[in-house]
């Protein structure tokens, strides 16, 4: 299934955020500039017209006196002919000359200390105006007299220069920001390319190629790597124990299901009807050893050491009363004394309780198998103070001490064994065993003869695990 977005897309499009945010605040601040700028340059040229201005006044008769001619305003109105307005008024206010009646600034700003020129916005019958104010004094023998020049000059100039003075940031920040993008670009698809490496390694592999990725990939894809080993290696193991499955299957059950083709063979040229059930009798026998031969095998495949299966705590006493009560029946049915030895308490161990189960059962199995009628099999259990000890030991015919350290193999059976066993079931046990971490040994069985399994386990606290006894 195709994602909907790519890696790169979305990591270009969160870095785009940022720079998109960026970008309109660089472009805000150079319009703010711009137009600071354009009314820095006209402002200087107002408050020397307003000097203009003032250096004609006069005192005469008794008031204030202007003579500005015309070529004066035009020469202040500039080459863009824009319209210039002024006004002389008195300090409180009250117009005395001028070409229009022209905003006043705010009394705050009035009264502000230090400001010969104050420079403000304003508009007239709905034009809008930069409008310079200049204090000034006019002196006659007897006193000083205060008067205010305002000098007002339409924007359009202003608007062009500080338009042209933007639209050159614009320019340079939309070079700035695309020339950013295309480094963003090229630096994801060159940080981007390690997985781009990864996933063509991937791909071009075979499909029974499982060997862990070897690749020089930076650090920060360690942990994707390391994971796609560990699953590579789990697919591996997996891989193995389905074959050696396939192999023991086919080895194993090829002999029984010959056997079987060869006594139905016999059979049909049997005339008799004794000779026909002689026949399915041990049919029926055959049947049943290769039904325990797969089974075990089954058995076997699912309890592999490498298999993970989920612990929890096991009462391994309760376990081993219920699996020597479950095979009461047969081990009566064959005359054998199949007893319990433990303590009443339980005894924990933290395991997998199915394939401690698999374990008993194994185990009584084995010596239900091989004991001869009347022969006892005890099963015990010793709970000590760090550890548990299970023990499963018979007085049958035993096995040779030469044999013991290949008990525990897979399909090997000891030279005195009958044919009713397969070879597999102390396998089991002792696959079972070392998932568990427990140790296990075989030794001679009751009173130094038969056959004996012991199996210890570390003993668990019921208490820390939030159990009580």
């Amino acid at each position: 299934m195709r994602a909907e977005t790519s890696l790169k897309r979305r990591l270009l499009i969160w870095l785009l955020l940022p720079l998109t945010g960026i970008v309109t605040l660089v472009l805000i601040q150079a319009y703010t500039s711009a137009v600071r700028t354009a009314d820095r340059t006209h402002d200087t040229l107002l408050a020397a017209s307003s000097l203009i201005i003032a250096e004609r006044i006069q005192w005469q008769d008794g008031q204030l006196w202007l003579d500005l001619p015309e070529s004066a305003l035009k020469i202040i109105s500039g080459p863009d002919q824009e319209r210039v307005f002024y006004q002389i008024t008195q300090s409180n206010g009250e117009r005395l000359t001028g070409n229009a009646t022209l905003p006043l600034p705010g009394d705050k700003a009035l009264s502000e200390p230090g400001n010969n020129v104050f420079f403000y916005n304003g508009q007239l019958h709905g034009m809008p105006l930069r409008l310079a104010l200049r204090h000034a004094y006019i002196t006659t023998w007897d006193q000083s007299r205060p008067y205010d020049i305002i000098v007002a000059q339409t924007r359009h100039t202003r608007n062009q220069l500080a338009h042209t003075l933007f639209e050159g940031s614009l320019l340079r920040t939309v070079i700035l920001a695309v020339l950013t993008l295309l480094g963003i670009r090229l630096a994801l698809g060159i940080a981007l390319r390690p997985l781009t490496r990864l996933r063509q390694a991937i791909r071009q592999r075979q499909p029974n190629d499982l060997s862990p990725l070897t690749l020089n990939l930076p650090h920060e894809l360690d942990e994707l790597v390391n994971t796609l080993n560990s699953l590579l290696k789990d697919q591996a193991t997996s891989l193995k124990r389905m074959q050696r499955f396939i192999a023991d299957a086919a080895h194993q059950l090829r002999t029984p299901l010959a056997g079987l083709q060869a006594r139905a063979e016999l059979a049909l040229r049997k005339t008799q009807p004794e000779d026909w059930y002689a026949a399915l009798q041990i049919l029926q026998h055959n049947a049943m050893r290769t039904t325990r031969l797969s089974n075990q095998l089954l058995a076997l495949s699912r309890v592999a050491p490498d298999t993970a299966t989920p612990h929890t705590l096991c009462d391994l006493t309760q376990l081993a009363r219920q699996s020597v009560m479950d095979d009461q029946d047969r081990a009566l049915e064959q005359h054998i004394d199949l007893g319990f030895e433990g303590n009443r308490s339980a005894c924990w161990v933290t395991g997998n309780e199915w394939q401690l189960e698999a374990l008993l059962n194994n185990l009584l199995d084995n010596a239900l198998n091989y004991c001869p009628p009347h022969s006892r099999i005890n099963v015990s259990l010793s709970c000590e103070e760090d550890y548990i000890r299970l023990s499963v030991e018979d007085d049958g015919p035993g096995v040779p001490a030469e044999s013991y350290p290949h008990l525990f193999e897979r399909f090997y059976r000891a030279a005195s064994a009958d044919t009713q066993g397969c070879g597999l079931g102390l396998a089991i046990v002792a696959t079972i065993a070392q998932s568990h971490g427990a140790e296990y040994q075989c030794r001679p069985g009751i009173d130094g003869q038969g056959f004996a399994v012991d199996i210890t386990f570390q003993r668990s606290s019921p208490t820390s695990a939030g159990f009580q006894d």
